[in-house]
């Protein structure tokens, strides 16, 4: 005999449900808050999609045997990869594909109906011949198509394009943080970016200011590239040279030029020139205002693909450095060590006492944190720099930016990095749980106690609504007109 749970338990439980649910939303929310308002925005639009994209199609259709494939295909070089490219007609009784080239089986459970072979063991001039084979969705059917020859090039090679560097531009930004002063800001550091046709490029670009100004950073898997001047420009024109190097061909490279001019604070107010010299002359006994916010970017116009041979003058980088992270995953919140190799030295700037500066810069050319050493350089030496990140540092792709100050020349390199989250638990076998992944799983439970708790509701209400229904119609007057019961008193 079943026996029922009784109706105070099952008050119970659903008040337990009810607070432990409130609980874990709560925790989940605030966990959430504490970590990233972006997270938790983003977490709930993902749940709120696999829920609305959970939807079941049945279909019934009964299907034939597959019908023969006919094989048709050609064969093409591609930057020294010979492709050989089979296809034949669509079938919707067929499931799948089985592609064989001279009898070895190449790809098996293939959907598409065609299949391109780049294998590294093609010959050239040689003929192969590819068979498909279908298979039926129904039952063990299948058919084979009749053998197809492809005969290859007699010839393949690498032809690169030549190297162009396109859409050099400036772009005028915020003051970037001086380091020598941490509560100013710098007014003449201007950023620049622009494109080149060959992936992680190697991009070299020189300013010639009140000191010479070199920097390097490389172009992205698309070609894009952006360098923003570690050190102050000064006022007037200058020409940004820009040379982007092959980093698998050292002898392929392109240049371009840009010109810009970076105005005194005195025209920024749209006054002309000879405006602002008759200005000078009258006020010759004044003194001269400081700016305080960033002197205005003058663009002229860009001179694209010029040789650096046109420089007026030409020059010699005194010092060649590179720059390594000594672990491969840096993590939120924890330390890594930079370390800067001398490569090549001037022998005027041997043992000099130089200022090296750690910049790290998000994609929004924001300086995230900065450290200055001075450090005594000579050829060959190795400087080590612990650099500390901050738990508010997200995870994502930064520049490291590393500068060499000498007494004329501003010398700097950079090189991606990317910050992970930090594990929480690490089971072992590569598998680790992160803070973020935590925070998700507990809401997916929020959630669905939240939905269950909806549930509860619905089925409390209906019976409180069916006790109310009874009291407003199960009363001794009804029952009394139903001849169930009397309410005279018998003498």
């Amino acid at each position: 005999m079943k026996t029922k749970l009784p109706k105070q338990n099952i008050k119970k439980l659903a008040k337990l449900h009810v607070i432990f649910t409130l609980a874990l939303f709560v925790l989940y929310v605030g966990l959430s808050i504490v970590y990233s308002p972006d997270f938790l925005l983003s977490d709930i639009r993902s749940k709120y999609s696999a829920i609305a994209d959970s939807t079941i199609t049945i279909l019934a259709k009964v299907l034939g045997p597959p019908v023969v494939p006919i094989v048709l295909g050609t064969t093409n070089c591609i930057n020294g990869v010979i492709t050989n490219t089979i296809s034949w007609p669509a079938d919707e009784n067929s499931q799948s594909f089985e592609i064989q080239r001279d009898g070895v089986t190449l790809m098996t459970g293939l959907i598409n109906s065609n299949y391109n072979d780049s294998v590294i063991d093609l010959n050239l001039n040689t003929s192969y011949d590819y068979t498909v084979t279908a298979f039926g969705s129904m039952g063990p059917g299948f058919a084979v198509s009749v053998p197809f020859s492809i005969t290859t090039p007699t010839e393949c090679q690498i032809i690169l394009p030549p190297m162009e560097i396109t859409n050099t531009s400036l772009l005028k930004v915020p003051g970037a943080l001086d380091y020598d002063h941490p509560n100013e800001t710098s007014t003449n550091r201007p950023t620049f970016f622009g494109s080149v046709n060959t992936p992680n490029a190697i991009i070299n670009l020189e300013i010639h200011s009140s000191i010479i100004i070199v920097g390097q950073t490389t172009a992205n898997a698309a070609g894009y590239w952006t360098w923003t001047s570690p050190s102050d420009v000064s006022e007037g024109p200058h020409t940004l040279f820009v040379t982007a190097q092959d980093p698998n061909d050292t002898a392929r490279t392109s240049s371009a030029s840009l010109a810009f001019e970076i105005e005194s604070d005195d025209i920024h107010d749209g006054q002309t020139t000879s405006d602002n010299n008759d200005k000078k002359k009258n006020n010759d006994n004044k003194p001269r205002k400081i700016p305080t916010q960033p002197a205005p970017i003058k663009k002229l116009p860009i001179t694209e693909q010029q040789p650096t041979e046109q420089k007026t003058q030409a020059t010699k980088i005194p010092l060649d450095f590179s720059i390594m992270t000594s672990d491969e995953k840096i993590f939120q919140g924890k330390d890594f060590v930079v370390f800067v190799k001398i490569e090549k030295i001037d022998p005027a700037y041997e043992n000099y006492n130089a200022s090296i500066k750690y910049n790290l810069i998000d994609k929004n050319n924001n300086v995230l944190l900065s450290s200055t050493d001075k450090k005594t350089i000579s050829d060959g030496a190795v400087i080590a720099k612990n650099i500390e990140l901050a738990k508010n540092i997200t995870d994502g792709t930064f520049q490291l930016q590393v500068e060499i100050l000498l007494d004329k020349y501003s010398i700097s390199k950079q090189m991606t990095i990317k910050i992970e989250q930090l594990p929480m638990i690490n089971l072992g076998g590569g598998f680790v749980i992160t803070y973020p992944y935590l925070l998700s799983k507990i809401g997916t439970i929020a959630i669905w106690l939240l939905l269950l708790l909806l549930i509860w509701i619905f089925l409390f209400s209906r019976e409180y609504w069916l006790y109310l229904h009874a009291l407003r119609h199960i009363t001794e007057k009804n029952l009394e007109k139903l001849g169930l019961i009397s309410l005279k008193k018998n003498n």
